[in-house]
């Protein structure tokens, strides 16, 4: 090879070198609009009135940042309009938003539409999870049942969602911890990837020594390279545990 086409060969590398670092870069830089610069895309001021219309407005979006934003603002006012908001609310997910917002604000109902949302097994799994993740936010543990409830359910998103959230419950009887752990246990066989490595995740993070037998079994099971990674890392994260 001349040495023309070596220095033309080196070139091309550090241009796509510096082409993937320049998007890395504008991906890191990238801001996301802000909940006030969403609104007024949309058209909708940030005076009271636009936003108490906008919670009507045809966009389910726009209406979920308007209560968001009029709960952000401490407007207690507003809690008859939100609510009259969420009684007539037909789509699930803005049904949740709503009484979010309204719990927000320090209004009961919300925390109880909230409620209502995860224990109803008519809602979707992915949001029966979101009003978990929601009352959690708000130091309400009152989901747990319906969180292990969707762990046992084959709804592989919901399934996710329910993992994830078990590590934000602190206070688990026994026979809660003990039922976390039989259904993560079973997640490690589960046919998805995406559960059993999450399923791992969420032993390593809760630090169930208990599963060590079970996760080396695993290991030694697992055909999918990625996922025996993240379990050998979260074993040797309880093996270091149990030792101390």
């Amino acid at each position: 090879m001349g040495l023309r086409a070596v220095v033309f060969g080196v070139l091309l590398l550090l241009l796509g070198s510096l082409s993937a670092w320049g998007q890395k870069q504008q991906h890191k830089n990238r801001r996301f609009p802000t909940l006030e610069e969403q609104l007024q895309q949309h058209g909708i001021a940030l005076t009271k009135a636009s936003l108490l219309s906008a919670l009507h407005n045809p966009d389910v979006l726009v209406r979920y940042d308007a209560a968001l934003k009029l709960a952000q603002d401490g407007q207690k006012d507003a809690v008859p309009a939100i609510t009259e908001a969420l009684v007539s609310e037909k789509q699930e997910q803005a049904i949740v938003n709503f009484a979010f917002a309204l719990a927000q604000l320090g209004d009961q109902k919300g925390r109880e539409a909230l409620r209502d949302a995860c224990s109803n097994r008519d809602v979707s799994n992915p949001v029966r999870m979101d009003a978990a993740r929601l009352l959690l936010t708000l130091r309400d543990e009152s989901c747990l049942s319906s969180v292990l409830d969707v762990l046992d359910s084959p709804n592989v998103a919901g399934r996710s969602q329910a993992m994830y959230l078990l590590p934000e419950f602190r206070t688990l009887s026994k026979a809660d911890s003990d039922r976390s752990l039989n259904l993560l246990v079973k997640a490690l066989n589960d046919p998805s990837a995406s559960i059993r490595i999450i399923a791992s995740d969420v032993l390593g993070k809760l630090g169930k020594t208990a599963a060590i037998p079970y996760l080396e079994a695993a290991v030694a099971a697992e055909q999918d390279d990625d996922v025996r990674s993240q379990m050998q890392t979260d074993l040797r994260s309880l093996q270091v545990k149990q030792s101390h």
